[in-house]
């Protein structure tokens, strides 16, 4: 879990070398996993994929550990792919998201024929790969935890170059990671980020209306409300269910008006394809 606090210099230099211990560690110890596995039959064969969840926050933004926040020392993750089908030493600039390992383990797998034709992280480092807008962008969310700490629905969009959140309350970040890759620096009352603000905005609201079924629990996407534009209390009486019952899944989505111009694309069918192949709990 995450926790907010402002922790001396010393104190919290101290707790970055430790977490940089553990690191090391890790490292060290992976890599005599790979050793040991290389000697083994069928290494040959053998792809080994390396990432996390989540990421940990060690200071920033006054906040340690994870689970409260959705800056940039929390959702960016080491993405690592090595096997015979991998081409070495290739390092890959374009955004990727970790929900697309599912469709790029069953490709590995030999399974050619599925229907996530765009949905492979193996179409990174093909030959005359050309990137479509969905390979442009990546949305998170956070469940609101408790209102008695302070805490706060959260939904953010992530670009190569600008990353959008908005808190439940409204609260509005921007930030340019190519000059702010800390940040650091609100852009949201910037007049020269004023067309970008909007651009993200809406890609972000349009996108998550138009995604498809179901959504797992309407909550994750309560930071999209608001008072004058509400998003997913549109489904509050059928989202709570009866007799106390838990919302069943898609019931919030089931009951969102398609309000929202058609001013973007729809999602890619790889997207559908992946969306309706994955369990939800």
């Amino acid at each position: 879990t995450e926790s907010r606090a402002h922790v001396p210099a010393p104190e919290r230099a101290s707790l970055v070398a430790s977490y940089d211990s553990c690191v090391a560690f890790l490292d060290k110890s992976v890599g005599e996993l790979l050793d040991y596995l290389s000697r083994l039959p069928g290494w040959e064969n053998t792809i080994v994929i390396i990432t996390s969840d989540h990421g940990e926050a060690i200071g920033e933004h006054d906040t340690y550990g994870h689970g409260r926040t959705l800056y940039r020392e929390v959702l960016h993750v080491p993405l690592i792919i090595l096997g015979p089908k991998v081409p070495a030493g290739v390092r890959i600039d374009h955004l990727a998201e970790t929900r697309q390992l599912f469709s790029t383990v069953l490709r590995f797998g030999g399974k050619d024929d599925l229907t996530f034709r765009r949905s492979s992280l193996q179409r990174f480092w093909r030959p005359g790969y050309q990137a479509a807008e969905s390979d442009g962008s990546a949305i998170s969310e956070l469940t609101l935890r408790s209102r008695a700490r302070g805490d706060a629905a959260m939904v953010s969009l992530s670009t190569k170059e600008w990353h959008y959140l908005r808190r439940s309350g409204g609260e509005e970040e921007l930030f340019d990671l190519t000059k702010d890759p800390g940040e650091q620096i609100n852009l949201v009352r910037a007049p020269e980020s004023a067309s970008v603000l909007e651009k993200l905005r809406f890609r972000l609201w349009a996108t998550a209306a138009a995604s498809l079924r179901p959504w797992p629990r309407p909550q994750y996407l309560s930071a999209l409300d608001g008072p004058r534009q509400p998003f997913v209390n549109y489904a509050a009486p059928s989202a709570a269910g009866s007799a106390g019952s838990p919302p069943g899944v898609g019931d919030a989505q089931a009951d969102l008006p398609p309000k929202v111009p058609r001013l973007l694309p729809r999602p890619q069918r790889a997207d559908e394809d992946l969306m309706q192949s994955l369990p939800y709990h």
